[in-house]
């Protein structure tokens, strides 16, 4: 197909250029995240969880879209912030949508959530949208889930302590 020099010549150039734009965008896509440029559509997101019972620890707080209800895969939604008797204030840039959210009172440092042998939560923990636990299982995406309108929303959880703070 190309068998003159000048044929090899042009495939070698345009192959050189679509390369170098792949990896500009590349580029531009890494510094974007890493820069922590929020998206074009972003909406604000405040989450106070409040009844912060002491400064032990520290408050972990994820956000939730329906498909990664209570899973690990939370894309960058999720934070933590040194506890502090009263209520610890997040903010997020998402785009507007659906979302839930989990949080609880990590009195430990320990990173998880913990509970006895019995399942008898040992920690704070609270859902948006004042869902509550029932027999011992967390609540439905459906029923902890609140709207993020494009001009933004703020959202407050309430800790539920079910063991001494």
């Amino acid at each position: 197909m190309f068998e003159s020099p000048r044929g090899r010549q042009c495939l070698r150039l345009c192959y050189s250029r679509r390369v170098k734009a792949k990896v500009l965008a590349g580029v531009v896509a890494g510094l974007t995240l890493a820069l922590g440029v929020p998206a074009a559509h972003a909406a604000p997101l405040t989450l106070v969880v409040d009844n912060v019972c002491s400064a032990k620890g520290e408050i972990d707080l994820t956000v939730f879209v329906a498909a990664n209800w209570l899973s690990d895969q939370t894309e960058g939604r999720d934070r933590q912030l040194p506890a502090r008797v009263g209520s610890v204030t997040f903010h997020f840039d998402l785009p507007p949508g659906t979302y839930a959210a989990a949080a609880f009172h990590d009195a430990n440092g320990n990173g998880k959530f913990d509970q006895n042998l019995l399942g008898w939560p040992l920690e704070g923990f609270a859902f948006s949208n004042n869902a509550h636990v029932r027999f011992f299982r967390p609540p439905s995406f459906a029923a902890a889930s609140f709207k993020l309108p494009p001009e933004g929303a703020t959202e407050t959880l309430h800790l539920d302590y079910w063991s001494k703070c």
